[in-house]
Parts: C-alpha cells; structure tokens; sequence
C-alpha cells in the first residue's frame, strides 16, 4: 500500500508540475506555486537524508520534522491567497472570513500560551495546531462563498479543497500522535492517502487556467450599503447571518 500511495504521489506531482508550468500558474497563485515546490524540495531533502542517515537517525528525524513543519506555516498564507483572491475588498464576505481568521488565531494563541497544548512533541503541536488553523479558515471561506453565491473559479476552489482535506486530515493525523506516538503505524496511512487525494484534485482543478468570472457591477453588488458607516454595515450583516438570509441585491 505504501508503495502504491508512493509512486501514485510521484506521478500526480509530476502530471501538476508539467500542467503549472505550462500556464504559468506561479504568475497567478504565487503562494501555491511556491507551496508546491517547497514539497517538491522537503521529499528530495528527505529523500537524502534517509539514505545518508537512515531512517532512524536524529539527523533525518530533525530534517524531517523542521520541513514538515516549515510546510505547515506555508498553508497558511496559501490559505491567506485563496482568502485574498475569494473576496473583494470592502465586502461582507471578506470582513467576515478575516474575523474568522482573526478569532482563530487569538484562541489558539490564548489556548496555547495558557498550557492547553500538552504534546510532548513541540513538532507534532505546531504541525497540529497549524493545520487546523488552516482547515478551518480554508473551509470557512468555501462556506461563505456558497453563501454569498460567489464563484471562485475552477482553479481557486480546487487549491482551496485540496489544501482544506490535506490539512483536515493532517489534523487527525496529528491528533493521534500527540495522544499516543504508538500510533503512528496504523495513522502513516493516513496523510499519504489524503495527499494523494489532494494532488489529485489539483491536478483536475489546475489542469489549465480557469479565471473566475468577472464580478457583478457595483450597482447591483453584494455589499452595496448606501452611506451607512461601518458599524452600521457590520450590524446588518450579523443580522443577516443569524437569520440565514442571503444578501439581496438592489434589483431586488
């Protein structure tokens, strides 16, 4: 099986590698781009390190764990483009998914900095903490998306679907290291398999350019509040989200 998911991952990543560079996606999903060929270098340096090393060795264990982790920080400003690129500036739904952003970071903060992060492996916490970050801000901004009816883009969904499983199931991949490291036999499937899965969909979601379409005229915009201040739009907002109404526009 591991072999399997092994040479699977090669094949998916030089299939998205020759479709990325044939567009040249790095002129529009810089970040990604950049995230992509980190992974590329963390599985040669690995790669080395093993057969330099061996697999048991502190050397290709710190190699291993510091790039992982390195990885884990990236998803989150690849998380941060797919935000960027989803919304509009000065919409509701881009307000709304920086705060979710923004009381995600201050919690796990406050829950790290007041002990609650008890792993005895400091890697395993980051890598945790930092892709469930990640999950929930990425599927946070899919959801207000589909609420806000705005299309993202066959290019834009699949980097943020692909990242959003990735980075879920890292999650519990993570989580049981953490409670038990005996457990990484049975969960070493895991990550692979949800790897795999998400170059897959990249390589059918980023097979070639596919912009989003052009945003609706001002006029007739999701986020058209007249000379209301902020306060008042954030109010009107809220409103909406507790009652599950969708924003109407002014031809309504």
């Amino acid at each position: 099986m591991h072999e399997f998911l092994k040479w699977a991952g090669y094949s998916l990543e030089a299939a998205l590698l020759w479709r990325l560079l044939t567009w040249h996606a790095w002129r529009h999903f810089p970040l990604f781009s950049c995230y992509f060929l980190i992974l590329l270098l963390r599985q040669g340096l690995n790669a080395y390190l093993e057969t330099r090393y061996g697999f048991s060795s502190p050397v290709y264990a710190r190699g291993f764990w510091l790039s992982s982790n390195l990885t884990d920080v990236w998803k989150l400003l690849v998380a941060w483009e797919v935000f960027r690129k989803a919304f509009r500036p000065g919409t509701d739904a881009r307000r709304f998914a920086g705060v979710l952003l923004a009381a995600t970071l201050v919690g796990f903060s406050v829950f790290y900095l007041l002990g609650g992060a008890h792993d005895t492996n400091f890697f395993v916490a980051v890598g945790l903490n930092f892709s469930l970050v990640v999950a929930i801000w990425v599927f946070g901004v899919l959801a207000l998306a589909q609420y806000y009816n705005i299309s993202l883009g066959r290019n834009l969904w699949g980097i943020a679907m692909g990242l959003g499983l990735f980075s879920s199931t890292a999650v519990v991949n993570f989580s049981a290291l953490g409670l038990n490291e005996e457990a990484f036999p049975v969960f070493s499937y895991v990550r692979p398999a949800s790897f795999v899965i998400s170059l897959l969909i990249w390589v059918c979601c980023l097979w070639s350019h596919r912009p989003p379409p052009a945003p609706p005229p001002p006029a007739s915009s999701l986020d058209s509040h007249g000379s209301t201040g902020p306060l008042d739009a954030a109010r009107e907002t809220v409103g909406r989200a507790l009652r599950l109404n969708p924003p109407r526009s002014s031809k309504d």
